[in-house]
């Protein structure tokens, strides 16, 4: 199973999949530090999003995680909370 990985150093977000699963299949539950997605159907953990990521993630590992691509960009940019 390949994940994917990417880091808005913009919007300092990252954001981890670990399932590809159709957008309308997940739920998103607020954490303080983010949030967790789950496939709808089956309940399992498929992605994570960490808001203020290099507060909370080794800079080594944000280093490595390329720019988001896309519609992804925008995802990311819309779900972080108001500062």
């Amino acid at each position: 199973m390949p994940m994917y990985a990417h880091y808005d150093r913009e919007v300092d977000i990252a954001w981890f999949l670990f399932e590809q699963v159709a957008p309308g299949a997940l739920v998103s539950e607020e954490q303080e530090w983010g949030l967790r997605d789950f496939d709808r159907a089956s309940g399992k953990l498929v992605g994570l999003e960490f808001w203020r990521a290099s507060e909370q993630l080794p800079k080594e590992l944000l280093d490595v995680l390329p720019a988001p691509q896309g519609a992804l960009g925008s995802k990311l940019a819309k779900s972080q909370p108001a500062a």
